[in-house]
Parts: structure tokens; C-alpha cells; sequence
């Protein structure tokens, strides 16, 4: 059935193309144009060889991870038939983690190899291999450095000038590297708050801050917020309670006050600074005891420009009361800010409630208010607020008894 076929058959250089793999025979005739001469030559055509290239691996990056917690990395491997590719994992110290305790999961070109860690900390060298059907591989190796998990122990903070009844750590916020803990009693009342740097797994005090118009009484350090390079510190009793925040911002590992902040319309009894909070350009400062009714309680809204923070706006809640205490505690992201008024009887006495904020500009309006879906007398629901992206959460200390739950809330 062959169709192979002569080229320049009757030439001394002739050429046979052959188009099937088998053994052909060929006849071969050669004349002086007097005596012919012929003869049969075999020829043996056999299957071309196609050249199998190995697996290949992509790069995969140096990892870390916290002890005893999985470990999942994406990774993509190319083949021929790259379904029948079989993969071993080795570990260099199987004291950080086992052999054992490494998968390949998945299926196609892309994969993923899972870890487990072991309870020590330090570096360990995982070598991943892929091997095809005839014994061609590839391989890589990265480092994966395990990291002690949060151990409260190990990451106790006290203040370098500690002291009894300082109160240090009624208010806590941290922001990258940086931590800021407040100590309102500290220094006959005056109060502190404290600046943490991190460096690897440690954190040291690089900064005690104080109020530059420190007086007794003053509370400083009773509400702490920080965002990127400011940090800002409440200090609700100044002034005879009139209450008074303070912007601080970092040079180097030194963080400089800045402005001092107060209501526009501030009185004694307000309590302006029981809350803070800063996300980018804006602050939000609570007023517990402000607002237009007694006690119903405002919050206050300032933008930066430059190093300069000014008030833009009062929010108040659509519903205030007398004693609600609306502005007990706030919280901002981006463009929404929530305020808890934790005394609000909406749902019986001090049930609480929390009011949701967003921007347009310079002004802020009331788009929403939450409330608990089991609200009742107590709760104290909006004790504690906070908001990140789409999601809020509102904690209700009082709720069953004083046992206590937190709402979530999603935009």
C-alpha cells in the first residue's frame, strides 16, 4: 500500500522517498548500454523519534507563615500529559515540618501545594519535584520561615514608666508597625499614651506622648487612634469636661503633637474626645454628653490639609434624645463613619443604638441606622463600634445579662 516513490531514478544520484515506517526493497539496474547489472537492495524505515521535553515547575516565592497554621500556595506545572505527572515534597527539617505534611492538590496545569507547620519557629528548605511517565523532571526549593503566633505572653507591652492605677491599656489602636496604648490615669489623671514600633515578632516603646497643656484631671489617653503617620489621643475631662483631642505626627521614631483639637461649640459637661478614630485625611472626635438636647450627645468631623486638621461638620442622630450618649464611640473608613449611642431607648432603656455616615464632599449625612434584631432594655448595643470596607460591627456589652454580643452589618 506504500506510494513511496524515486526521484532521478535513471541518475547515478537517484533518491527514495519513503511514506510509511517498513522495510522496502529496492531494485537497482546499471548498464554500460552492452552488459546491464542488477540487483535488490533492503531498505528499513523506521519511526521517526519525537523528542519528549521534561515537566516544568514555576517559581515560587520565599513564604512565611505562623505556627500550626496551613499553609496553600498556587504554583502551575507544564507538560505534554500533564495529568500522569507524579510530584514528591521534601522538607529540610522535619522538626518545622514534616515530608509528610506537604501535598500536591488539584488537577491541569495549575496546583497547589498544601503545608502544615510544625509548633517551632525558625527557616526550613522545601523541595518540590515533578517527575513524567519516562523519568524527566524538574525541580525548585523556597524557604519557608514560621513565625511564632500571637501569644499574649510573649507580647505583653507595659509602659516604661508604669505605675499603680495607671489604667494603661483602657484604649488601643494600631495601624502597619505602629502601636498606641493609652494610660488616662497615669500622671496624677493627666494620663499618657504610649507609642509601639514593631521589629520582627518585637515591639518597643519608642514614644510617651502628653498633652503640651497637661493638666490634672484631664484624662489624655482615654480614647487612642492611629493611621499611617498620625495618631490622635482623646482627652475627655479637659477644660472642665469640655474634653479636647490632640494630633500627633511621626518624624523618624519621634512623633510630634501637632493641633490640638476642640469643638467649635464646645461646653463643660460635653466629654469631647470619650471617642477618636482617623482613617486618611479625616478624624472623627465623639462628644458624649454634646449635641442640641442634654445628653443626647454629637460627633465632630475634621479634615486635614497639610499638617493643619480643621472641623468641617457636627453630626448629631436624626432621633437624639436627651441622654442617648451618641458619640460614646465612632469609627471611619473611607467614606462611611459609624457612631454608637450606646443609651438610646429605641428598643427599651438603654438598648442602644448605632448610626451609619457617609461623605459627599465636605458633608456627611445619616444613611442609616442600626439597631439590634433582638434588641432589648440593657443591651447597651453601640458600646463599641467599628467599619472596614463593607462591613461593620457593633458590640452590645449588656446583651443577655451583661454575657454581651457584637452585630454585623454589611452595607
Amino acid at each position: 500500500g506504500s506510494t513511496s516513490t524515486f526521484s532521478d531514478a535513471t541518475q547515478a544520484n537517484a533518491s527514495f522517498t519513503p511514506d510509511v515506517q517498513g522495510v522496502y526493497v529496492l531494485g537497482l539496474s546499471v548498464s554500460d548500454g552492452t552488459v546491464a547489472v542488477q540487483d535488490d537492495v533492503s531498505v528499513t524505515v523506521n519511526a521517526p523519534v519525537v523528542e519528549n521535553n521534561p515537566p516544568a515547575l514555576s517559581p515560587i516565592s520565599d513564604q512565611q507563615s505562623f505556627q500550626l497554621e496551613p499553609v496553600v500556595i498556587d504554583f502551575i506545572v507544564s507538560d505534554e500529559n500533564v495529568d500522569s505527572l507524579s510530584f514528591t515534597t521534601v522538607s529540610n527539617d522535619e522538626t518545622l515540618v514534616k515530608s509528610s505534611s506537604i501535598s500536591v492538590v488539584g488537577s491541569g496545569t495549575n496546583r497547589q501545594l498544601g503545608i502544615v507547620p510544625e509548633v517551632g519557629t525558625g527557616s526550613v528548605l522545601i523541595t518540590l519535584t515533578v517527575m513524567d511517565s519516562e523519568g524527566l523532571s524538574d525541580s525548585l526549593s523556597f524557604t519557608l520561615e514560621i513565625v511564632k503566633a500571637f501569644d499574649t505572653l510573649n507580647l505583653k507591652l507595659t509602659a516604661s514608666d508604669a505605675t499603680d492605677f495607671d489604667f494603661f491599656g483602657s484604649s488601643v489602636a494600631i495601624s502597619g508597625d505602629y502601636a498606641i496604648v493609652g494610660a488616662y490615669l497615669n500622671n496624677e489623671f493627666k494620663g499618657s499614651a504610649y507609642v509601639f514600633k514593631r521589629s520582627g515578632n518585637d515591639w518597643a516603646e519608642v514614644k510617651r506622648l502628653t498633652a503640651s497643656d497637661a493638666a490634672a484631671n484631664d484624662y489624655f489617653g482615654y480614647s487612642v487612634a492611629i493611621s499611617g503617620d498620625y495618631a490622635i489621643v482623646g482627652a475627655y475631662a479637659k477644660s472642665n469636661i469640655t474634653g479636647a483631642a490632640y494630633v500627633f505626627k511621626r518624624n523618624g521614631n519621634d512623633w510630634v503633637e501637632i493641633e490640638k483639637l476642640t469643638a467649635s461649640d464646645g461646653a463643660p459637661d460635653d466629654q469631647f474626645g470619650t471617642s477618636v478614630a482617623i482613617s486618611g485625611d479625616y478624624a472623627v472626635v465623639g462628644a458624649a454628653s454634646g449635641g442640641n438636647v442634654d445628653g443626647s450627645g454629637a460627633a465632630y468631623v475634621f479634615r486635614r490639609s497639610g499638617d493643619s486638621w480643621a472641623e468641617i461638620t457636627r453630626i448629631t442622630a436624626s432621633d437624639a434624645a436627651t441622654g442617648d450618649f451618641f458619640g460614646s464611640s465612632v469609627a471611619i473608613s473611607g467614606d462611611y463613619a459609624i457612631v454608637g449611642a450606646y443609651l438610646n431607648d429605641d428598643a427599651g432603656n438603654a438598648s442602644g443604638s448605632a448610626y451609619v455616615f457617609t461623605r459627599s464632599g465636605d458633608d456627611w449625612a445619616e444613611v442609616k441606622r442600626l439597631t439590634a434584631s433582638d434588641g432589648a432594655e440593657d443591651d447597651n448595643f453601640g458600646t463599641s463600634v467599628a467599619i472596614s470596607g463593607d462591613y461593620t460591627i457593633v458590640g452590645a456589652h449588656g446583651k443577655s445579662n451583661y454575657t454581651g454580643a457584637g452585630y454585623i452589618f454589611s452595607k
